[in-house]
């Protein structure tokens, strides 16, 4: 993804002084652009992006300034821009890395985005012109798109969606103010433990470890006020009427529902504990839990908003990566076998967003 705020990230690390703050740099960097263009702040001020607005633009809650569009289509601008970097080349940036620079920021476009694609043939026939391909890129870079999208419709039929979203898992059931209730699911194990292992306990402690959403939504209900000994009665009386399997556990793809006065957890079993306490599971043993709660949703949901994470790209060992756990979710979601009548939003994390090509 090629914006402002990768631009200047991507030129930074070529930069004389890597380590300057990303305020001053920023203001470096754009300085040509500033100067040939004439950009002022409101009311005729020096135009200067201070260290909040640099950190909003850098971390994709920005969009580019108003200033700095309101020029992008002067006559002659890319010429002036493209005088002006001489400076920058001299006292910002350093030459002898041209080559590495101008292959690392044609490797953020994205050939396939329409709006993208055809600056990445202006900047190709720039490649013999370091000032040229700096003008032409910031010139490029002030049109586009900064802020990163944050949720997006995967599928839509009728009264059901499948729909994507960047942000925390938790702020769906923890901070949610909603009058009609989500439903959340929580990956867990198939024995539905209670105990979190915390970094300072002995090595052999019988828990869940604190980084997985396992752990941290027990972490985050202890801090609501649930006792552990409270969450094993709910728990208890939520699985009743399950059978176990041999091993004395619940079978892959088991669903306990437990209820708090802001959301309803769906805590689904999609992983086994070896004999040395590690959580164990495969890709099928996703697959089939995911066919599992989609079920249950099907039966029970009564077209309340159902939020998941990805599955088995963690500690429950399945070896699945970001993009294989998310399409499982899609395809599982989308079949024909999948009767959806709600929306279902599957949360990543901002930065699992940016990998799976979400964020654009």
């Amino acid at each position: 993804m090629f914006n402002l705020a990768t631009f200047t990230k991507t030129a930074k690390r070529y930069a004389f002084n890597p380590t300057e703050s990303n305020e001053a740099f920023l203001n470096k960097l754009l300085e040509p652009y500033v100067v040939a263009g004439r950009v002022t702040a409101r009311g005729g001020a020096e135009f200067h992006l201070d260290k909040y607005r640099t950190s909003k633009l850098l971390s994709g809650n920005a969009d580019v300034p108003n200033a700095l569009r309101a020029v992008e289509l002067q006559h002659g601008l890319e010429q002036r821009v493209s005088e002006e970097c001489m400076v920058l080349w001299d006292e910002t940036l350093n030459s002898l890395y041209f080559e590495e620079l101008a292959r690392d920021v044609l490797g953020l476009i994205d050939s396939n985005n329409r709006k993208e694609a055809p600056l990445k043939d202006r900047l190709e026939s720039a490649l013999d012109d370091p000032c040229l391909f700096l003008a032409r890129a910031l010139i490029g870079v002030v049109g586009l798109e900064n802020k990163s999208q944050s949720k997006g419709i995967i599928w839509k039929r009728g009264t059901g969606s499948l729909e994507w979203t960047a942000c925390d898992l938790f702020r769906f059931a923890f901070a949610s103010r909603r009058k009609r209730k989500n439903l959340v699911a929580i990956p867990v194990d198939c024995s539905f433990k209670t105990h979190v292992a915390r970094s300072y306990e002995a090595a052999d402690a019988d828990g869940v470890s604190e980084n997985t959403v396992h752990g941290k939504w027990l972490i985050r209900m202890a801090q609501s006020g649930i006792l552990e000994s409270d969450l094993k009665n709910q728990l208890a009386d939520a699985l009743k009427s399950t059978e176990k399997t041999e091993d004395g556990a619940y079978p892959i793809g088991t669903v306990a529902v437990l209820e708090t006065y802001k959301c309803v957890f769906l805590l689904l079993a999609i992983s086994h504990f070896d004999g040395n306490g590690n959580a164990q599971s495969t890709q099928q043993d996703i697959a089939s839990a995911i066919e599992s709660l989609l079920r249950h949703y099907d039966t029970h949901g009564q077209g309340a908003d159902l939020y998941l994470p990805l599955l088995g790209t963690g500690l429950s060992r399945a070896g699945l990566s970001n993009t294989e756990s998310y399409k499982l979710l899609v395809d599982a979601t989308t079949s024909g076998a999948a009767h959806i009548s709600g929306k279902v939003t599957i949360v990543v994390l901002p930065e699992v967003a940016d990998e799976l090509g979400l964020a654009r």
